[in-house]
């Protein structure tokens, strides 16, 4: 399979399957307003990502969602310098993970594959 991204005019990067299967997976937004909070310049989304991303899956392992998640990570990991890393947070219908990616650095490196 062969995946693009393409950042919207809204600040999320989409990631498109454009091997024939019609999936389309999207990507959260990339949270613009974390370079004016860190004091980082405008050019620092130049370099974006200069560390590995980590993707917070909201299930198990095996299950169709890491399916999905690994799925967007391997795309990731395709089209960027930068590792992605799939983190599986199972348990409380999809709270565990969502908390954990809630509590992180508003910088974009951390991504949640929510819970369906």
């Amino acid at each position: 399979m062969v995946y693009t991204a393409k950042r919207t005019e809204n600040g999320k990067y989409i990631v498109t399957d454009t091997g024939g299967r019609g999936c389309r997976c999207g990507v959260g937004p990339m949270n613009q307003g974390a370079s004016a909070q860190s004091g980082a310049t405008a050019n620092s989304a130049d370099d974006y990502p200069n560390k590995p991303i980590r993707v917070v899956v909201a299930s198990a392992p095996g299950g169709g969602t890491d399916i999905i998640g690994r799925i967007v990570v391997q795309g990731l990991s395709e089209i960027w310098p930068q590792h992605a890393i799939v983190d599986n947070r199972g348990g409380s219908a999809g709270t565990i993970a969502t908390g954990i990616v809630v509590k992180s650095a508003s910088d974009g490196y951390t991504l949640q594959v929510p819970h369906s």
